[in-house]
């Protein structure tokens, strides 16, 4: 049953973003003052934390399994790209 709440957020994310921005559809500058504004709002955020975490797995070993430290994996993770398998 929880599946249908991750669609629904979706769907209705998709509304509000269409509903909120009709009126620039096909205006020259909007979609990418429009990518930019997500880009700061969502990076920085997510950098600090994914920061935080990767302190403490470097200064307390003990929060992290083995193998499960990988640098491609934290940079893949650092700059929100999917990362070829699934992490341990």
């Amino acid at each position: 049953v929880g599946d249908v709440g991750v669609d629904f957020f979706f769907v209705l994310s998709g509304f509000i973003i269409f509903h909120v921005h009709q009126g620039e559809l096909g205006m020259r500058g909007k979609l990418a003052a429009y990518i930019l504004k997500r880009l700061i709002r969502i990076y920085p955020p997510y950098w600090v934390a994914t920061l935080l975490v990767f302190l403490v797995y470097l200064f307390a070993p003990a929060f992290r399994r083995p193998g499960e430290f990988e640098m491609g994996q934290l940079l893949s993770s650092f700059l929100l790209f999917p990362y070829p398998s699934v992490p341990m």
